[in-house]
């Protein structure tokens, strides 16, 4: 048998097998969404914010900061769209038409990582995001698949707006920055509502690495990051 039509024919098996796998995954997770309870909208409440210091003529010393945190939560209305949308599209484009967690990606991220030479690829949407930030990963080799449960479970319990509330009100800034509206503020001089389209690029582009793109230390790469962003 000539080798294309072999490697073809491979192809095919794998293709075919993925499908089975998603179909069986899509099945056990309906099962186990009617047995279990995963999600609480009370892990779900705004959490507390950071405190100002100021002296007595007013002037900003610092901050109290809970847990550690500097962090000021806010409403979706008082976010910029522009940020929304880059988040979107650095994270999860496909975030308003999946149930939480989306198959598509799954299959192109297997087949991308199988790839040799190919950039891995991650699938979490930002649900499964959410619900990793709220409840961290366990571990064990069943973790991902107790994040898909939750976040399948997120979206039966949440809009989609609630979802995008907390997960811009979550995120990590670097510097023990929590939420877009401290971001904004710290690396803007700005509310969230004001941020411009390459200021929102900017601020989308921290969260997946912290460590490495926060601008103050590493401009470079988050310019890099940015432009990424920009092009989705």
């Amino acid at each position: 048998m000539p080798a294309p039509v072999a490697r073809t024919r491979r192809l095919v098996r794998a293709a075919m097998g993925l499908v089975f796998v998603l179909c069986l995954l899509g099945a056990s997770v309906e099962a186990a969404l009617r047995w279990g309870h995963w999600v609480s909208r009370d892990d779900f409440a705004a959490t507390a914010d950071a405190l100002p210091v100021l002296d007595r003529a007013g002037r900003p010393l610092g901050a109290l900061r809970p847990g550690g945190v500097d962090r000021r939560w806010v409403p979706l209305r008082e976010v910029s769209p522009h940020f929304l949308a880059a988040v979107i599209a650095a994270e999860d484009r496909r975030f308003y038409a999946h149930g939480g967690v989306s198959p598509r990606d799954i299959a192109r991220a297997l087949t991308r990582n199988l790839l040799p030479g190919a950039r891995r690829s991650g699938a979490s949407t930002i649900t499964q995001q959410t619900v990793k930030l709220v409840y961290g990963r366990p571990h064990g080799a069943w973790s991902k698949l107790v994040e898909a449960l939750r976040a399948v479970a997120l979206e039966r319990t949440m809009r989609k707006d609630e979802i995008l509330t907390q997960y811009v009100n979550r995120l990590p800034f670097g510097n023990g920055v929590v939420g877009v509206a401290r971001a904004a503020e710290v690396y803007f001089g700005k509310s969230p509502a004001a941020l411009t389209v390459a200021e929102a690029a900017l601020l989308a582009g921290i969260p997946q690495a912290p460590s490495a793109t926060e601008p103050q230390r590493h401009l470079a790469r988050a310019l890099r990051r940015r432009d990424f962003i920009l092009g989705r």
